[in-house]
């Protein structure tokens, strides 16, 4: 029998407390411990309040000499629902990537995840003029592990008209500008992408390697958007580096890559779309998904 602790020190506004999470995990504690530690738990579990999101909370769950991550989303949300089974599909579909955390197990019933828990820092606190060709040419090789390993589905046009229709009124200016240009980059089908390149979801480790974390978001997009929304995020936080953000990209992902998409390709798009930003003077979250 594997005992039960509580630390909720760690809170942000009304978080689901360690010991209410533990009583919803309960039925499962065992075998999360088990599976967590490779059959060899400690005498007890202890659960720590890491981070309230809008639709989930976290936890660091420690058992011995073993960690791992506890995502619970809100179970009186159909939207919440529907964001646990978009991350839970993501984290089955990806799991034998290098980049993403081991999935451990699932619940639909209480819609809660267990992962791999990885130790580190966000790119977001790490980023510096200093390091930001190295971090974006290890993204660029995530992205294209990441792109060549996803489901994929048809779509046919350039990334004129696909722009066209998903933009917001205030950004397409620079579309219609490079309207030309973009008329001749076609659109390669769409594939499942994260769909969400914050900077504080890529996690450096001790080794300097990047993990991506959360898929709630993950939807069908064209090939290649998590590659533009990552420049994007990148490019937003040292506008000074985006030469530097480019070209470590696209040596990244020309690295690993072997597809159909042509990353000179996806470098304009991601320009093009750089500049729509600039144009957007009532920015909103849902019109940036990787913010």
């Amino acid at each position: 029998m594997v005992g039960v602790m509580f630390n909720n020190d760690i809170f942000s506004a009304n978080p689901v407390s360690s010991e209410a999470a533990t009583k919803i995990i309960a039925p499962w504690i065992e075998h999360i411990a088990n599976i967590m530690s490779d059959n060899r738990p400690g005498p007890e579990i202890q659960l720590m309040h890491n981070h309230l999101g809008q639709n989930s909370n976290s936890y660091k769950v420690t058992t011995g000499d073993s960690q791992a991550f506890l995502k619970l989303f809100k179970s009186n949300s159909s939207e919440s629902k529907k964001l646990y089974a978009k991350e839970r599909d993501a984290l089955i579909v990806f799991q034998k990537l290098s980049s993403i955390p081991k999935h451990y197990a699932h619940c639909d019933q209480n819609s809660f995840l267990v992962t791999e828990w990885i130790e580190g820092e966000t790119v977001r606190d790490r980023l510096s003029s200093g390091n930001i060709g190295n971090i974006s040419h290890q993204m660029g090789m995530a992205l294209a592990e990441w792109e060549f390993a996803s489901p994929e589905q048809p779509l046919t046009g350039n990334w004129y008209t696909y722009l066209q229709k998903t933009m917001n009124k205030e950004q397409l200016e620079p579309v219609e500008r490079a309207k030309g240009l973009l008329l001749t980059i076609p659109l390669c089908g769409q594939s499942l992408a994260q769909n969400d390149c914050s900077l504080s979801n890529l996690i450096i480790d001790k080794d300097n390697k990047i993990w991506r974390c959360d898929y709630e978001k993950s939807s069908f997009r064209p090939r290649g958007w998590d590659y533009i929304t990552c420049f994007l995020a990148l490019v937003q936080k040292i506008p000074t580096e985006m030469e530097t953000i480019s070209n470590g990209l696209k040596a990244g992902f020309s690295s690993k890559y072997r597809g159909v998409l042509m990353h000179e390709e996806l470098n304009v798009v991601a320009k093009i779309m750089y500049c729509c930003l600039a144009f957007d003077k009532n920015p909103t979250h849902e019109a940036y998904p990787w913010q």
